[in-house]
C-alpha cells in the first residue's frame, strides 16, 4: 500500500488514464470530476487513505435525505465514484472499494412524457415538408416518425423490425 496520496492528484491521473486507455468520453470525465468534487466538499478530506464507507454513506444518504436527491442523482454520484475507486485498487492506493457496502437505490418507474395529438401532427407535417435530396426520404422518414409516435416502439426495436413482424 502506498503512502498518503492526494485524492485530487490521483483523480487527475485517473481521468487521464480513462481518456487515453479506455477512450472514455469527455462528458463522462466531466461527470467523474463533478461527483468527486461534491464528495470531497462534503467529506472535507484530502488523502485517499481517509476515504471509508461511512464517509461515502454519509455523503450519499445526506444528499438523498437532506438535499432531496432523486434515486437517479444518488446513482449518478455512485456511478461517478465507483470507477475511480476500482482504479485506485488496481494501482494499490487502497485495498478495497469503499462503495461495496453501499447499495444503489432502485430506479423509479416513470413513463415517458406524452406528446399531444397536435404536437404529433405538427411533427409528422414538419418531417414530410422539409427539403430532402431524394423523394423516398420524405416517405421513409414520415413512416419512421409515425411508427415511433403511434406504436411507442424503441429505436433499436424499429431497426430490428422485419416485414413479418408487422400485422
Amino acid at each position: 500500500m502506498n503512502e498518503e496520496k492526494n485524492i485530487r492528484e490521483l483523480h487527475y491521473r485517473f481521468c487521464i488514464d480513462s481518456y487515453a486507455e479506455r477512450n472514455v468520453r469527455p462528458a463522462t470525465i466531466k461527470g467523474y470530476k463533478s461527483g468527486l468534487d461534491q464528495f470531497l466538499k462534503h467529506a472535507c478530506i484530502e488523502n485517499i487513505n481517509e476515504i471509508n464507507s461511512d464517509k461515502l454513506r454519509s455523503f450519499l444518504c445526506d444528499g438523498r435525505i437532506e438535499k432531496g436527491w432523486t434515486p437517479e442523482t444518488f446513482r449518478f454520484y455512485y456511478i461517478a465514484l465507483k470507477p475511480f475507486f476500482l482504479w485506485c485498487i488496481r494501482r494499490g492506493y487502497i485495498e478495497n472499494n469503499p462503495l461495496e457496502e453501499i447499495e444503489m437505490p432502485r430506479r423509479g418507474k416513470k413513463l415517458p412524457k406524452r406528446i399531444t395529438k397536435e404536437e404529433a401532427m405538427r411533427l409528422l407535417e414538419y418531417s414530410f415538408n422539409i427539403r430532402y435530396t431524394y423523394r423516398f426520404e420524405r416517405y421513409r422518414n414520415r413512416a419512421i416518425i409515425a411508427t415511433f409516435i403511434y406504436t411507442g416502439i424503441r429505436s433499436q426495436e424499429l431497426l430490428n423490425l422485419k416485414l413479418g413482424d408487422v400485422d
